[in-house]
């Protein structure tokens, strides 16, 4: 997730869209398998990978 975010923030939703488009069904499967996730669990791992192994300078960026 943090990669996307870091192309997505350096080259444009732009380019990350068009980059995307020949991966189009894989991206649908895994947008169903994400809407079925436990939105608590989601938030729990989120949460944990934001505080306890993030470096400091991707918790600032993440911040912003």
């Amino acid at each position: 997730m943090f990669d996307i975010a870091c192309v997505m923030k350096s080259h444009g939703v732009e380019y990350f869209d068009e980059a995307l488009k020949a991966f189009q069904d894989k991206g649908e499967a895994a947008l169903k398998v994400a809407r079925q996730m436990n939105p608590q669990f989601a938030e729990t791992i989120m949460t944990r990978l934001c505080t306890e192994r993030a470096s400091p300078i991707l918790r600032t960026w993440l911040i912003q």
